[in-house]
Formats: C-alpha cells, structure tokens, sequence
C-alpha cells in the first residue's frame, strides 16, 4: 500500500492523511458532503421562489421552476448516496 503523508488544510486545522483512499474519505466527508447539502439548500429555494412566482399564465416558468427542482432533487440523492457511491468504485477498483 502507498502510505504517503501529506498535509490538507482545513478549516479547522490540517489532516494528516496516511494513503489515498484516506485522503478521498476525508475529503468526502469533511468537504464535498456539506458544501453539496449547502449547495443544494440554496437551488432547492430558488426553484420555490421560481414556482410561486410564476403564477398560473406563465407556462415556460413554470417548466423552468419544475426542472430547476427536479435537478435539485436529483443533486439531494447523489449528495446522499455519496458514500454508497464511492464504496461502490472503490471496492471495484481493489477487485472485490
């Protein structure tokens, strides 16, 4: 196994990171899952205030609004199948 260290900094402090797959789990986990649900907070908000402000005439609006909320939703389940993903490739890419 590559046990290389290396030094990421964070936050609230810095990592020390013993292989790559640790590298990848914590970046994972401290730095794309949160930054994804905060990103996702947002768009799922604005897709809402396309929708009530739409009205019921403007037809293309809302067309706009109800895919801006289905691609905020489909950002919600990778976001929360992140882990299942990644475990998913890695245990493919050690053959097992």
């Amino acid at each position: 196994m590559n046990t290389a260290l290396v030094s990421l900094p964070y936050l609230r402090g810095s990592l020390v990171l013993a292989s790559v797959s640790q590298f990848f789990s914590n970046l994972l986990n401290q730095g794309l899952t949160p930054f994804a649900l905060a990103s996702l907070t947002f768009f799922f908000a604005w897709a809402a205030i396309l929708y009530m402000s739409a009205g019921t005439e403007n037809t293309r609006r809302l067309e706009q609004a109800k895919s801006a909320l289905y691609a905020a939703l489909i950002g919600l389940a990778l976001a929360l199948l992140a882990n299942t993903i990644a475990s998913i490739i890695s245990t493919a890419a050690r053959g097992q």
